[in-house]
């Protein structure tokens, strides 16, 4: 749950003082989920450690630099560097609120998940679709500490149905332009680190039904 926790909150909005205050103070970056298993999320880890340990990101121009970052890559004024919209990337068009969309909408319906800013923004925004992640997560740890076993199952391939179905198609594509695009070494090393998380995370979660299900 900690891997989508910070993500999440990483990708749904400009960095809060309170998120980086929280990444400095507890070093969340070095005891990332999967950190010695996947290349990628070790590289990125490292990155942001780094950042964070050599630059004095709460120091007013450094933390409107990281801010910018973000800005610039995922809202404007000018040419996204990184739309963080999944439509963006599987529509012909590159268009938004396209079928994809609707899909990823009624999915989060189906577990009663209303995401921030709704109907404003795009149901399938990264941001939103790693909070809902974040949300089942956090449903299938009470549904095991309840000795829910089937509810939990349930849950466990829900995820893995959405990061197959959806994540894994664009957040290569994604990640890339971030890692292309980026100013700051925080959100190259957060690219890498969901980039490699996407990749591991179904192979976790598959060994975890199986599990369960034995």
């Amino acid at each position: 749950m900690l891997a989508y926790d910070i993500l999440r909150l990483a990708y749904v909005e400009e960095p809060s003082r309170e998120f980086v205050k929280t990444l400095l103070n507890d070093k969340l970056m070095n005891s990332f989920p999967f950190i010695e298993e996947e290349e990628e999320i070790s590289a990125g880890c490292r990155e942001i450690s780094e950042y964070l340990t050599n630059t004095d990101v709460l120091e007013e121009s450094q933390y409107q630099k990281l801010h910018w970052d973000y800005t610039k890559m995922f809202i404007g004024p000018y040419e996204l560097i990184a739309p963080p919209w999944e439509s963006a990337y599987t529509s012909k068009e590159r268009l938004l609120f396209q079928e994809t969309t609707l899909q990823v909408r009624n999915t989060y319906l189906k577990y009663n998940f209303i995401p921030r800013h709704y109907p404003h923004e795009a149901d399938d925004h990264i941001g939103l679709e790693l909070d809902y992640l974040y949300q089942l997560t956090k449903q299938t740890l009470e549904a095991g500490e309840k000795n829910k076993i089937q509810r939990a199952i349930q849950l466990l391939e829900e995820q893995n149905n959405f990061i197959k179905e959806h994540l894994q198609i664009w957040i290569s594509e994604f990640t890339e332009k971030i890692i292309n695009g980026a100013e700051t070494p925080f959100y190259r090393g957060m690219a890498k680190v969901l980039k490699g998380f996407i990749i591991i995370e179904p192979l976790i979660i598959k060994e975890l039904i199986e599990t369960l299900k034995s």
